[in-house]
């Protein structure tokens, strides 16, 4: 009889632990489900910030290729300038009472 009721109490004791054991599975279940989603998230963001930072760095190569591009054309405005003060000053004087040449640049 001893027996009988220690193999009950095990019995009943292993149906608890069972119980338990499906009860934090199905917790670690749902948590594992969230943080699939977080990681479905942040997949999402980091995308996202790729995306974000090409397009960041092709706008900043274009930026510095225009400002190349400008800083190589300073030298040629500077010639011209040059030589329209130049052929400015070789103009006639104007007639009197004509208009006024326009002021060198």
């Amino acid at each position: 009889r001893e027996e009988l009721a220690t193999v009950e109490r095990d019995a009943d004791a292993a149906a608890r632990a069972k119980d338990l054991l499906e009860v934090a599975a199905a917790r670690l279940r749902g948590q594992v489900e969230v943080l699939e989603q977080d990681t479905g998230f942040l997949r999402e963001q980091l995308s996202a910030a790729k995306q974000g930072l090409a397009s960041y760095q092709d706008a900043a190569g274009k930026s510095t290729r225009e400002r190349d591009h400008l800083a190589g054309l300073a030298p040629k405005v500077e010639e011209l300038q040059g030589q329209t003060r130049a052929l400015h000053e070789r103009l006639p004087p104007p007639p009197p009472g004509g208009p006024p040449p326009p002021p060198p640049r």
